[in-house]
């Protein structure tokens, strides 16, 4: 036992031989900016190793794990973060996400709602539990949340695209367009338009439907041409 205590320490000031932990940070900071997402994991990992209080390297090893859908390690990440800095306010609100992949949506809710105790100005936050709240059938909540986002940042095209998408859940066609049309206009995403083209097909608006799937198309979206396959003739 205590051989392996002496191996540990050792290995830890080896590791630790000219890159300090928060050298390690910078450097998985740099390799997850060029999506070398293994690398990264790698130096936070040894940022750990260094200083385990390192509450920013387990965040940020819990965001590369995120594109490597490692959701569940990552929300270990998060919550080891969220342990030893209880007002890790991005901590709790990527873990909101995480959970939202894994559908704990009732999980997901708490951390996005106690993320707005800590910080009730966030635009994004209010979005992210907007979506929880559309995955669970809340669509009132969803879209109260959805405007709050909107109100807190007028340019969040998110925030009007997944208001949109709720709308159009709940038959408010016409308010799905103006929210699509809103989305476009801050960033002209090929998804919204096939979105908004989709709605105007349902109230009759071939043409108009069919200039949003052509638009969709000149932004690279391929499937916009099996839209315009099926509806467009």
């Amino acid at each position: 036992m205590r051989l392996l205590f002496i191996v540990a320490i050792i290995s830890i000031q080896f590791l630790g031989f000219g890159q300090t932990a928060q050298e390690f940070l910078e450097s998985g900071l740099k390799k997850y900016a060029i999506r070398d997402y293994n690398g990264s994991i790698q130096d936070y990992t040894n940022a750990i190793i260094i200083y385990p209080q390192y509450a920013e390297a387990y965040y940020n090893r819990g965001l590369s794990k995120f594109w490597l859908m490692d959701y569940f390690g990552g929300i270990q990440d998060f919550s080891k973060a969220i342990e030893i800095n209880p007002q890790y306010e991005q901590a709790y609100i990527d873990r909101g996400l995480f959970k939202r992949e894994l559908e704990d949506f009732y999980g997901a809710l708490q951390d996005y709602s106690y993320a707005l105790q800590l910080n009730s100005n966030n635009s994004d936050t209010y979005n992210g539990r907007g979506r929880v709240k559309a995955k669970m059938n809340d669509t009132k909540g969803a879209i109260l949340d959805f405007s709050k986002a909107i109100e807190l940042d007028p340019k969040n095209s998110m925030a009007y695209g997944d208001r949109a998408d709720t709308k159009k859940e709940i038959g408010d066609l016409k308010g799905a367009i103006n929210d699509y049309s809103k989305a476009i206009e801050i960033d002209p995403w090929a998804e919204y338009y096939i979105s908004r083209g989709t709605v105007k097909i349902k109230l009759g608006d071939k043409m108009g439907g069919c200039l949003d799937f052509s638009k969709a198309g000149e932004l690279g979206t391929l499937r916009a041409y099996d839209l315009i396959k099926s509806h467009c003739k």
